[in-house]
């Protein structure tokens, strides 16, 4: 009976090597997993940023003298601190400037520098509003403004949007980039 006990016993007896290499094994599965979910997303994200931005470059050739003169108007709009509203256009004014036919056009914001080096951000409604300097994504809105960079991926960031958002740079007939458009990345 002993003899039973021992045969039952060491059936149960996994070398330690063998719990490693089956430990290690599971974590080289999970690695690939995140490797290629990784892959995955990016192609996705650039295949909708690639469309999203299509889209947006068509609009802003069709409304480039209405766009010149919304980011010219935030540019100097009356703000006191990013605390407060600024100065706005009526909604009404705006649609008079450019047209609706952008897809999912009301998950659309315009961003631009204002005369006092701040980040001002206007929604379709007029209102606007300053970005604070302190603002986690403000930096590289910055730098697409200022045109130190060619596009940023698609993030959140005016928290404004739902969902993750694509900025396009509006640019004037030198290449000068006068804003940007903000647009929610719906349904993706």
């Amino acid at each position: 009976m002993i003899a039973k006990k021992k045969n039952i016993q060491s059936d149960f007896d996994l070398p330690i090597l063998h719990v490693i290499s089956i430990i290690f094994m599971i974590g080289v599965v999970i690695f690939f997993a995140f490797i290629t979910l990784d892959f995955i997303n990016r192609y996705r994200s650039q295949k909708v940023y690639i469309q999203y931005e299509q889209e947006t470059l068509q609009y802003m050739k069709k409304n480039e003298p209405g766009l010149s003169q919304i980011f010219a108007d935030m540019q100097n709009a009356e703000c006191t601190s990013i605390y407060n509203s600024c100065s706005g256009i009526k909604q009404k004014e705006i649609m008079n400037l450019i047209a609706d036919d952008l897809q999912d056009f009301s998950s659309t914001v315009f961003v631009t520098s204002h005369k006092n080096g701040k980040l001002i951000l206007m929604k379709l409604s007029g209102e606007r509003e300053l970005i604070d300097d302190f603002y986690p994504s403000g930096d590289g809105l910055r730098n697409l403004i200022r045109g130190k960079v060619k596009s940023l991926t698609w993030d959140d960031y005016t928290h404004i949007l739902p969902g993750k958002e694509i900025a396009v740079p509006f640019k004037d007939g030198g290449n000068q980039v006068k804003g940007l458009i903000l647009r929610a990345v719906v349904g993706k």
